[in-house]
């Protein structure tokens, strides 16, 4: 539908071009300086002081659009260099007066400017669109003038118009301009509905630098024109019309629960209920009434409702604050409807059930539709919809184990250990150094090395099994969730290519291969210039500044090397100044070639067959600031060149501390510098090839040397192991050898988020591509998901019936890892206990007589029930607090109320960590980790939300405790040590259980000595049950030893260890 315009004569480009100048003066001279790598000029509205003007861009955006471009380049209020062209730019507003939703647009909002609010719920592959085409006729062979193409069908014209021949035209590629555009679905919230209604949708195109900014699961506000197009049937044109949004700019909104409404009389109802003494109780109880007892369980919940703060800490890395509770328990005892009745309490909920979920529905899932034009589309799932809410999963041990892993992800990030390293511009840092001011090495889809500024960074409390890869060429501590770039082999010599995949999803034994090079490109420079330096005729006289000396840079990078490696600058003894550079080389050959380089500088030089002496003090002053031996590295100009001036640095450096070990006939660098060695790795890194690091000698270690005697370093000595082509993708897991092994680890964990997802990480000194915190990876689309969820789980034990007198983990299909990421665990068992099941029967049949009361009232008016009678019979299943007040309740503390631990509070949480610390003296178990004491801040904040109060105090901290205490009595308590055992939860094996499996394994071991290494299994036996072992328990671990793998038996009545 074509937009109409009504023109006034007035001078509208005027009056932009003032605003412009006076509102917009810093931003405009930004994107002079950025273009064309940033191509739009972003305009508040909020800033357009004209309301007419104002009013005419939500009326006639295309117009004024037009108005503002002609205002920039009639003007020429951007300074851009020769041959760019001001058309290209993007004029983009933000902060629109006004958000729509998408049911409530209408037919006189079309070609008006509008700001749309929502989750979006899919994203299309970025691919590029044909803007302005042009053809050449194969007649008279010229070309067309452009022709602009609009969106759909592609606008070709069937006659030449030079020559006025009907031909065949071709299409120009190299002439053609193309843009960059993107399919976006924009869902509105779920907390802005109504009970039963389903969201509604809306189709947006993205274009230029605004396409691979967002990914399913954001929540934000998009601001654009609102298009029609006709509907086709059959080739019939019908009255109907379809409508998009044009995207102009994209809003991403990460406030928690800004869209629930609250009115200054729901604010008013909040605080009071606040106040209320009995508020914890009442918010319990309004948890599904319908359910009887579980008091406990729902109070849980209510603190898990509320929920922790969520801490963005000063280095970048953020501590989460959602709470994680798990009900486990027999059947029927109301564990999904508690859950679906939760989902409907929280502002933002999501339901799913395990049974039914795979990790795509969870995460996200390449679709192919109509909506991507037969491309690949993501939409996301359930995890990603509830970002910053409460995913409910049901029946969490029937999900397959592929698919369970995507809850690792929402529930922890995938990390790091604490001694992985990180390339950097600024070279190699550990990832608890990072933070957003660095740009990190990435790897793009082509292979190439890029620089790109982390979107987040994560560091957080771990305590479980991490996976070790080691070998010669890597060396990598991942979490068992981490995504690795890797290549797997399929058979023989069958590579699959690289590719993410989950570490725990990769067959320990499998052979791979793993990537440590990249291309760089790097920009070319021809000249070097050393700057200017003030020189004195003598001591009197005034200083005179030189003038800059300019050397051609290959000669100069050359000159460098020879300096770094072996050069030094000498001060004077008086005065302290520099005045001579001195480069050390005894070897003719090495010689003769630093030679030739100094005979292409302006500087002269002498050589006495030792030294070569450099008398220049502009050159000495210039590379003062490289310091002593130890303190050398490569300037940053270096580093940013092509590979083949790189490699011009490269040979320098190796004629002066390089060599070439005679038995393995790999290249080594050596030097006392380490900063210089992690350079040099970069260098390689950007030339093509690899480097690995590593301490050859400690400072002060005693070595032999040429004259018989012994001489100590006074500096650590670096070896740099040069990996040069066809050896940069080394294999894991090949001759047999395994190199992949989990062993636990509790300490931090680290990681980073960056657009290609992937990043050049090492770990001592062994450098290698690996993936970035989550990330999803479905039909070629790489996308990072925000999942950032409190997830409450419901499970059921194996056999149907809890054990009490059995391991949680034993019970129930679910790895320890994914168990010990909950807050809270919950066992509700369905004991027969009389009182209590005539308490539950006489709630049941009320609940059931009060529903049908108002049934059969509803339908015929029964005599002497009234208003006031249903509300007393309604009474026992009626929440204290209603439904929409409560939820409005919990978004409302969420938004304002931020609680800080009291000295009080702080005292309480510390004293209930150490004293179950303190149970563990001697050889008892470890009864609670730094993880718990995490749990029991983020719990006693939400204690304090509840009631609106600024601080946590003491009454917080008690009533969490008594929480925290029974759970760990359900869960951790090892009934054989009579204490708490967190290794019960963590790692389903308690403390002595593991003795006795070390205690097996040792008698095999031996009994075994003389035997070849084999052992009688009675003997084994008879052996622990004298040290007080139970026979029963010995026989039990023998067989879940040799279940394992870790036992053999070769004969019956023989066992034999492994490994």
């Amino acid at each position: 539908m074509p937009e109409e315009v009504t023109v006034e004569v007035t001078d509208v480009v005027g009056e932009w071009t003032k605003i412009l100048k006076k509102q917009f003066k810093r931003e405009l001279a930004e994107l002079s300086r950025e273009y064309p790598h940033k191509r739009s000029l972003y305009i508040d509205f909020r800033k357009i002081l004209n309301n007419r003007l104002a009013f005419e861009l939500l009326r006639s955006p295309g117009k004024v659009l037009g108005d503002i471009r002609d205002a920039i380049v009639q003007n020429k209020l951007l300074k851009l260099k020769d041959g760019q062209d001001p058309e290209l730019i993007n004029i983009r507003f933000t902060n629109l007066p006004q958000k729509t939703d998408v049911r409530d647009i209408r037919a006189d909002q079309i070609n008006t400017f509008v700001a749309i609010e929502g989750i979006l719920r899919k994203t299309t592959e970025v691919r590029p669109r044909i803007v302005s085409a042009v053809f050449r006729c194969r007649s008279c062979n010229k070309n067309t003038d452009p022709v602009p193409q609009g969106y759909g069908r592609f606008d070709e014209p069937d006659f030449c118009p030079n020559c006025e021949r009907k031909t065949r035209l071709d299409l120009v590629m190299n002439r053609c301009r193309f843009v960059d555009t993107q399919k976006l679905r924009i869902q509105e919230s779920p907390e802005g509905l109504r009970g039963g209604e389903q969201p509604q949708t809306l189709d947006v195109d993205a274009t230029d630098d605004l396409t691979g900014q967002v990914a399913p699961g954001d929540r934000v506000v998009v601001n654009g024109i609102l298009r029609s197009v006709q509907r086709v049937n059959y080739g019939q044109k019908s009255t109907l019309f379809d409508i998009y949004l044009e995207c102009n700019s994209i809003e991403i909104a990460e406030k928690e629960f800004e869209e629930v409404s609250i009115t200054e009389e729901d604010e008013a109802k909040i605080k009071a209920l606040a106040r209320d003494p009995l508020i914890y109780k009442k918010i319990a109880r309004s948890i599904a009434p319908t359910i009887y007892g579980t008091d406990d369980v729902k109070e849980a919940i209510a603190l898990q409702l509320f929920g922790g703060i969520a801490k963005e800490m000063p280095d970048g890395s953020r501590l989460r604050g959602d709470i994680h509770v798990l009900l486990v328990g027999d059947p029927g005892i109301a564990k999904s409807q508690i859950l679906r009745y939760v989902v409907k309490l929280s502002p933002r909920g999501i339901y799913t059930s395990g049974k039914s979920s795979t990790s795509a529905g969870l995460t996200a899932t390449a679709v192919k539709d109509e909506f991507g034009d037969g491309r690949w589309t993501l939409e996301a799932g359930a995890l990603v919809l509830a970002d910053m809410g409460i995913a409910a999963v049901d029946e969490m041990d029937k999900m397959a184990k592929e698919d369970r892993s995507a809850l690792h992800e929402a529930m922890e990030q995938q990390c790091y250990d604490d001694e992985t390293e990180v390339l950097t511009e600024a070279g190699w840092k550990l990832f608890q150094d990072v933070t957003t001011d660095d740009r990190v090495a990435t790897l793009s889809p082509d292979g190439r090395l890029e620089y790109a500024a982390p979107s987040n960074l994560v560091a957080s409390e771990y305590d479980g099994e991490l996976y070790y890869v080691k070998s010669r060429q890597v060396d990598l501590a991942v979490t068992p969730n981490h995504r690795m770039y890797v290549n797997l082999n399929r058979r023989a010599d069958e590579w699959e290519g690289f590719g993410f995949i989950r570490m725990d999803e990769i067959p320990i034994h499998k052979r791979m291969r793993f990537k440590k090079n990249a291309v760089w490109e790097g920009e070319p420079q021809d000249t070097y210039e050393i700057p200017p330096a003030v020189k004195f005729a003598n001591q009197n006289s005034a200083g005179r500044l030189t003038d800059p000396i300019l050397v051609g840079m290959d000669d100069w990078l050359e000159f460098l090397g020879y300096f770094l490696s072996e050069g030094s600058v000498q001060w004077h003894y008086q005065t302290g100044v520099p005045y001579r550079v001195v480069i050390s080389q005894r070897m003719s050959e090495s010689a003769e070639k630093i030679r030739r380089c100094l005979e292409r500088l302006p500087f002269r030089f002498s050589y006495d067959g030792i030294n070569f002496a450099i008398n220049a003090k502009q050159l000495a002053e210039h590379l003062a600031p490289f310091g002593k031996c130890h303190e050398k590295y490569v300037p940053d100009y270096a580093k940013s060149l092509p590979p083949e001036q790189i490699e011009v640095l490269l040979d320098a450096l190796m004629l002066g501390d390089g060599y070439v070990n005679k038995t393995t006939g790999v290249s080594v660098y050596t030097t006392s510098s380490k900063r210089l060695a992690d350079d040099v790795t970069e260098l390689l890194l950007k030339k093509g090839w690899s480097g690995n690091v590593h301490l050859m000698r400690e400072a002060g270690t005693p070595t032999s040397n040429p004259q018989g005697g012994t001489s100590a370093a006074t500096h650590d000595i670096y070896q740099v192991t040069i990996i040069r082509d066809g050896q940069n993708e080394p294999n894991v897991n090949t001759n047999g050898q395994r190199h992949i092994e989990t062993r636990p680890y509790s300490g931090m964990i680290y990681c980073l988020e960056v657009p290609n997802h992937t990043l050049y990480v090492r770990r001592n000194g062994i450098p290698i591509w690996c993936g970035n915190s989550i990330s999803v990876a479905k039909a070629g689309i790489t996308a990072t998901l925000k999942s950032r969820c409190a997830l409450l789980g419901a499970a059921n034990p194996k056999l149907g019936r809890f054990d009490q007198f059995v391991p949680i983990g034993e019970q129930i299909d679910m790895p320890p890892s994914l168990l010990s990421r909950f807050d809270l665990i919950f066992v509700m068992t369905d004991q027969p206990e009389a009182q209590r099941d005539g308490a539950i029967a006489q709630h049941i049949i009320k609940t059931h007589s009060v529903g049908e009361l108002l049934k059969q009232h509803a339908y015929a008016p029964l005599p002497d029930v009234n208003d006031e009678y249903i509300q007393r019979a309604l009474a026992p299943v009626t929440p204290d607090i209603d439904p929409t007040l409560l939820r409005k309740y919990i978004a409302y503390a969420k938004r304002t109320c931020f609680p800080i631990l009291s000295d009080g509070a702080k005292e309480a949480l510390i004293a209930y960590y150490m004293r179950l610390r303190n149970l563990a003296s001697g050889n008892k178990p470890v009864p609670v980790t730094a993880r718990q004491l995490e749990a029991q801040v983020r719990l006693a904040e939400a204690s304090a939300r509840m009631r609106l109060s600024n601080t946590v105090d003491t009454e917080d901290t008690d009533r969490i405790l008594k929480i925290v205490d029974a759970c760990l009595r359900q869960v951790a308590y090892d009934a054989e040590t009579g204490s708490f055992d967190i290794d019960k939860l963590v790692t389903g094996v308690t403390k002595s259980q593991r003795d006795i499996i070390r205690s097996v394994k040792e008698t095999i071991r031996n009994v075994s000595g003389d035997s070849g290494g084999q052992a009688r299994v009675d003997e084994v036996i008879d052996i622990l049950v004298q040290q007080g072992f139970s026979r029963d328990k010995v026989e039990h671990t023998i067989d879940q030893l040799k279940r394992g793998g870790e036992v053999l038996e070769p004969r019956h009545g023989l066992v034999k260890l492994i490994g």
